[in-house]
């Protein structure tokens, strides 16, 4: 929004979204990051279409790593989860 783009506006360069550190490889050889298991259902939620399928993953697959998400969290840390 263009009332926000002013000089006086700071650039906040952070982010709830993080990795765990560990540099792995892509399906196809790039170079990736492993994300954490908070960052992981985080970016899940907001872009999964359920049971529909991606690239790499199929629907089914997708929807399991999401309940297999959950269940961990909801036991590791159930107030962020809630």
């Amino acid at each position: 929004m263009a009332r926000f783009n002013t000089k006086a506006a700071k650039v906040q360069p952070t982010s709830r979204v993080t990795s765990t550190g560990r540099v792995l490889r892509t399906y196809e050889g790039g170079r990736g990051h492993e994300r954490d298991a908070r960052s992981e259902l985080f970016l899940l939620a907001i872009s999964n279409m359920v049971s529909r399928q991606t690239f790499y993953e199929s629907g089914a697959d997708r929807d399991d790593r999401f309940a297999k998400l959950v269940r961990e969290l909801a036991v590791a840390d159930p107030s962020w989860t809630a």
